[in-house]
């Protein structure tokens, strides 16, 4: 998180500099430092960059043959003529695990969904 020097107030005893921010404070034993010397020195180096998300993917799959990048990303489609991987509908996953017995018809069922007006 970066702050603004705006959201501190620096106070000074002796050679005892006080960094305030809301209920947090620092103190820093050294005449020489200054709330913007300090904030500079928080940041540390830069990291290394991390996978993308597709090379996660390559990583980390058990699909073979393993999907191209333009296929992976496809894959994420949902709708669109000719994209995406088909899905089951709600009504299929409801006959695949109810224990209604007997199921209900499709119609039943979207009829079934709806509560009472409250």
């Amino acid at each position: 998180m970066d702050y603004t020097l705006a959201e501190f107030t620096e106070t000074s005893e002796g050679n005892t500099n006080l960094i305030n921010k809301n209920d947090f404070s620092v103190v820093l034993i050294d005449d020489d430092k200054n709330v913007e010397q300090w904030l500079a020195s928080l940041k540390g180096a830069d990291g290394q960059p991390g996978k993308s998300a597709y090379q996660s993917y390559l990583d980390t799959t058990s699909d073979n043959p393993k999907l191209t990048e333009a296929q992976w990303i496809e894959s994420f489609s949902t709708g669109g003529e000719g994209t995406g991987i088909p899905g089951k509908s709600a009504y299929k996953s409801y006959l695949d695990t109810t224990s209604d017995n007997p199921k209900l018809s499709e119609a039943d069922w979207v009829a079934s969904l709806h509560g009472q007006d409250g």
